[in-house]
């Protein structure tokens, strides 16, 4: 008996040290123990063990489907909204377009007889191709558009047109004799274009460019072939501003 008690103290002691041991190393006691093996430490039921491996992930699942539409009774739109909706909306495009439509006012010192382009008589003289030249740096060029409607021709030669006997206009065929072009790449007709009684254009290779002048001799509406070379006053064409840009 007294040798059993005397081993038990001595494990006391033992295990005493051990604890105060582990206090002095700031170490946490957590009873575990080695007694299967050395090295094996296995601590007291319910201990936390180390964490496994992650394990494998799982399979990707089916996708969901993507719902039923909605209709416009579902959505609180009817029919009748949407064309309702469409007619505002084709209207404000009509609006907008005619707005873009609308020319601003012509530059000062050009006329405008209200057919979308404005024009201005230079008061230099110059061969066609200067004059030409001249009416481009002004943002046009010599005036087709508005001399191939008759009765536009005559509105704007009696605003700008006075006591002058020769004034270049957007015609010629300096490409090929015989054949009349407006600068514009129209080709003249008798729809479009009226010479001077029929007699004209009669000079040939010697004259290939056309131009107009104060009814005295010939009426103002009527056109005149003439050499290109000569110095004549010009007549410039340029469209109106458009607000729209």
């Amino acid at each position: 008996m007294i040798r059993l008690i005397s081993i038990a103290f001595l494990v006391y002691i033992v295990q005493g040290q051990d604890y105060l041991t582990c206090l002095k190393n700031n170490e946490a006691f957590a009873g575990l123990t080695n007694q299967d093996a050395p090295g094996n430490i296995r601590g007291p039921p319910g201990y936390p063990g180390k964490r496994g491996a992650s394990g494998d992930k799982g399979e990707v699942g089916e996708k969901g489907s993507k719902g039923e539409p909605v209709s416009i009774e579902d959505s609180g739109f009817g029919v009748n909204d949407l064309i309702t909706l469409r007619r505002q909306l084709d209207e404000v495009m009509r609006t907008n377009n005619l707005l873009c439509k609308v020319v601003g006012a012509p530059d000062v010192s050009w006329y405008s007889p209200l057919n979308g382009y404005q024009y201005k008589v230079l008061s230099s003289t110059q061969s066609w191709e200067e004059s030409r030249r001249l009416c481009q740096g002004l943002g046009g060029d010599l005036a087709a558009v508005g001399m191939r409607n008759l009765t536009m021709r005559e509105k704007i030669a009696n605003a700008l047109v006075h006591s002058i006997p020769y004034i270049s206009i957007g015609m010629s065929d300096i490409a090929q004799e015989g054949q009349w072009v407006w600068v514009d790449g129209e080709v003249s007709t008798e729809e479009n274009q009226k010479w001077y009684r029929g007699t004209e254009p009669n000079g040939g290779r010697r004259e290939n460019c056309a131009g107009i002048g104060w009814p005295s001799p010939f009426p103002i509406s009527d056109t005149l072939d003439y050499s290109c070379a000569a110095p004549c006053h010009a007549l410039c064409e340029k469209p109106l501003p458009n607000p729209c840009g």
